[in-house]
């Protein structure tokens, strides 16, 4: 999960640094959005980890997991 965690910082650093114009939000079905969220969410865990320095606590593992498979595809 640490290599998720600092994907995540680093792609993160690369949107911030990107001076490309965002593109609209496609309008996405009920269970894609419900997958979006997913994602979302766990990178803000990943990255909230990251920032603190915390440990991560094993019941928010299964979170991180949406997130990590995003990566691998």
């Amino acid at each position: 999960m640490q290599v998720f965690v600092k994907a995540v910082i680093a792609y993160q650093k690369k949107l911030n640094s990107s001076t490309t114009s965002v593109p609209r939000p496609l309008k996405l079905d009920q269970a894609m959005e419900k997958k979006r969220k997913n994602i979302i969410r766990s990178f803000f865990l990943a990255r909230n980890i990251y920032t603190t320095g915390q440990r991560m606590n094993p019941s928010k593992e299964s979170e991180l997991q949406a997130g990590a498979e995003f990566l691998e595809v």
